[in-house]
């Protein structure tokens, strides 16, 4: 509906949501990534290393 003050097109939001979509979703066609971490933390033995490794952090 229009909004009257505005004559802003508002959606309409139901109670209810559609779920035709996520009913026929195939899962198959999706593509396969593998997933790394962009900025991984360092870890103890890395730390030691560096030389900044301290046992009570």
């Amino acid at each position: 509906p229009i909004e009257p003050a505005t004559g802003i097109l508002r959606p309409i939001m139901s109670d209810k949501p559609d779920f035709a979509e996520i009913e026929t979703f195939d899962k198959t066609k999706l593509k396969k990534t593998e997933t790394r971490e962009k900025n991984p933390l360092p870890t103890k033995e890395s730390k030691k290393q560096a030389g900044i490794y301290h046992p009570r952090l």
